[in-house]
């Protein structure tokens, strides 16, 4: 196969990748671990599955699917696995001894040399540096495979993408009215101007959530997470000082922990970038759903701070092999002799509804990385698991693609936030209260009409030492547009036709959209 195939490229070099600097050719004779992750069998056909059980118009509402449904569903045959086999066997002249197949027989791993690689891939590898960190990578410009493996394969490495640790976004420290002093506001004041903040009490009359009580039945299959990498913790006199002014009956109540990988977290440390995240988003869910229990899903150890997939890992068994050794925190803990020393590997059950409030740029990491991350929320939708992702604080030209100078003719393409780009998840927008007019403001005592009528994209101008702050939107540049947001998608691209005609180089309008829905994201008293 390998000496009389025809091929064709795999994959090439990302443009994007400003930030590392190509170097000498790689030494032939140096031995790398070498990981082949197969393509995953009958995503088309199931994400027409998940629409169709979503539908409550068709057959097949909430007829959710068995993990062991799902296993079959994605799977390559038998004798695909064994093309892949053979191929890299005569290519590369290792004996079968060499290669270790995953129990999910998904994955091949084996050492190599960089001429081996080189071989089996028609490419040439270089020493590539980062920028900022002097981190070295082994990278080809590009790599090619026989036409009959081509659909086969998903991503090897080490390829076309310099791998190095990503961490999350961290949170915006300057989160609206966070300086307000609550100890200021008297105890009895747990009604505060909803023309002015955000409190729980506000969120349910602006958007008719009702009020329960102690007694409300609570389904015994509902479940709600809320997902926190290692250290960002809430802080339990903050959680007590928030509920005696506006929840009360909450007062010493914590969320139920699910710890993974490790499960890290100090209630007790309080330091703005992690605790500030995470006593909003516990504050507010625990106010929100109770009597509902809230999950705080903690991700990570205390010195390899887990991400998605570590999490999604924990959740699904099948997906254990096709984390990536040159992104995802690799347990056990091999750095640290006290860090974790297990690997939590479908060891956990996941919440019914998980939310996550934290975005990573779309643009850094590999398409075959996010496909495969996106398709796990795929099999959870199935599975009757509810995904909900914010789209991130800063636009769609924020953190993740910085808009050229005003004397460059270069142009950079907006990119969204992920996971909140994947299809199979809701993404969160944001929006905030226009500030009344002086008019407005002279008369007082807005309708609830009025007050909704304020209601806008969320776009704050810079304050002093902040940056500008905006809720993110856009299209994916890895994503299709799902079928459900055709009609949604077609009228802003053509209401806004002349708008967009000038950044036409700059977007997809064929990707998937963001956000799905949106609610007030500003003024939270925290």
């Amino acid at each position: 196969l390998a000496a009389t195939a025809s091929t064709s490229v795999h994959r090439r070099a990302s443009l994007q990748q400003r930030q590392w600097i190509r170097g000498p050719r790689a030494y032939p004779d140096a031995v790398v671990p070498v990981q082949i992750l197969f393509t995953e069998n009958g995503v088309e056909g199931a994400s027409d599955d998940l629409l169709a059980l979503a539908d409550p118009d068709s057959p097949s509402f909430g007829k959710f699917w068995s993990p062991q449904s799902i296993t079959q569903a994605f799977s390559l045959p038998d004798s695909d696995i064994t093309a892949i086999l053979k191929w890299v066997e005569q290519s590369t002249g290792l004996p079968q001894s060499a290669f270790l197949l995953s129990p999910c027989r998904c994955r091949l791993d084996f050492n190599g040399t960089v001429r081996q690689l080189e071989a089996l891939l028609e490419a040439k590898y270089f020493v590539h540096t980062h920028k900022v960190t002097n981190e070295t990578a082994l990278v080809c410009d590009e790599y090619r495979l026989p036409e009959l493996i081509l659909p086969l394969i998903d991503i090897i490495t080490p390829s076309v993408f310099p791998f190095r640790e990503t961490h999350p976004v961290k949170p915006l420290t300057h989160i609206d009215s966070a300086e307000i002093q609550l100890p200021n506001l008297s105890k009895r004041q747990q009604s505060v101007d909803c023309s002015q903040f955000t409190t729980p009490q506000c969120l349910r009359e602006w958007y008719k959530i009702p009020t329960r009580n102690a007694n409300h039945t609570i389904h015994p299959n509902n479940s709600f997470g809320v997902f926190q990498p290692s250290w960002m913790s809430w802080i339990a006199q903050d959680m007590d000082n928030f509920f005696s002014y506006f929840e009360p009956h909450l007062v010493g109540e914590r969320p139920q922990m699910q710890s993974i990988a490790g499960g890290y977290y100090d209630p007790t440390f309080w330091d703005q970038i992690f605790s500030l995240e995470p006593n909003l988003d516990f504050q507010y869910t625990m106010s929100l759903v109770w009597p509902q229990k809230v999950t705080n899903i903690q991700v990570g150890d205390a010195y390899l701070s887990g991400n998605l997939n570590t999490m999604l890992a924990a959740y699904d068994a099948y997906y254990c092999d096709r984390l990536d050794l040159g992104i995802d925190p690799q347990y056990p803990n091999t750095i640290a002799e006290d860090g974790y020393q297990h690997f939590d590997c479908g060891s956990h059950t996941p919440p019914k509804v998980i939310s996550i409030s934290y975005a990573y740029a779309e643009a850094d990491f590999p398409e075959e990385y996010l496909r495969r991350q996106c398709n796990e929320y795929l099999k959870l939708g199935l599975q009757g698991v509810t995904v909900v992702a914010s789209t991130g604080d800063e636009g769609t030209a924020g953190r993740h693609s910085e808009c050229p100078e005003p004397s460059s003719n270069e142009k950079r393409p907006f990119h969204v936030s992920f996971p909140a780009s994947c299809p199979w998840v809701t993404a969160v927008g944001g929006t905030f209260k226009r500030p009344l007019s002086s008019a407005e403001s002279k008369y007082g005592n807005e309708s609830r009409e009025d007050r909704q009528a304020r209601e806008t994209v969320y776009n704050r101008l810079p304050v002093a030492h902040t940056t500008n702050s905006s809720s993110t939107g856009g299209f994916s540049n890895v994503f299709f547009r799902p079928r459900y947001q055709t009609k949604a998608a077609t009228k802003y691209l053509t209401s806004e036709n002349r708008h967009l005609a000038s950044l036409s180089d700059l977007f997809n309008p064929k990707g998937r959209a963001v956000p799905d829905v949106s609610a007030l994201a500003g003024d939270y008293l925290v």
